[in-house]
């Protein structure tokens, strides 16, 4: 199965991105969008694990958020990765130590249990669509508020195809102090 850990968004801060998302594909009509429903900040991305896999990223999970309290998280502004003509399109999640430290932290454990440490910073955000034809520049005068959340846990997320539709299923979440769902 494929996984990541991720943090989840409340449908509050998706219906709001949901709504920058119908004014980009206004400007950029063709490229694949994220649905509404997938929408979250990719703390490490896994890939393909079996069982044995799936019990040693839980163990780090539940080590990694034991010590932690919720906080706060702002997502500001719309960014760009560009490669050609192509673009990932995101809503940046703005500067947070806390959030990196997390990101840290679950790396770290994940790499002593034998997993692939990230290879480049962590720029944490959420993908609003991947391979979107565009110039990148029109993205700038999208303008787009302040989102502010509470963050109390992290969750595992299977990526799979439900009836043709690319889905991300939550299968392990951990609240902040240790408190599983």
């Amino acid at each position: 199965m494929r996984v990541f850990v991720a943090l989840e968004l409340p449908v509050s801060v998706k219906d709001k991105l949901v709504i920058y998302q119908e004014e980009i594909k206004g400007l950029y009509p063709v490229g694949n969008y994220s649905f509404g429903d997938n929408f979250h900040v990719t703390l490490k991305f896994i890939g393909e694990v079996g069982v044995d896999g799936l019990s040693s990223i839980k163990a780090c999970m539940d080590r990694v958020v034991s010590g932690i309290v919720d906080f706060e998280v702002s997502l500001g502004g719309l960014g760009v990765f560009v490669k050609g003509n192509r673009c990932i399109i995101w809503s940046k999640v703005l500067d947070n130590w806390s959030l990196l430290r997390l990101c840290s932290d679950l790396d770290g454990c994940l790499s002593r249990d034998g997993f692939v440490r990230m290879d480049r910073s962590f720029r944490p955000h959420v993908t609003l669509g991947r391979n979107v034809l565009c110039d990148g520049y029109g993205i700038s005068n999208i303008v787009c508020d302040i989102i502010g959340f509470s963050v109390n846990s992290i969750c595992l997320m299977e990526s799979k195809r439900v009836d043709g539709v690319l889905m991300y299923v939550p299968i392990y979440r951990v609240f902040f102090g240790g408190m599983r769902d």
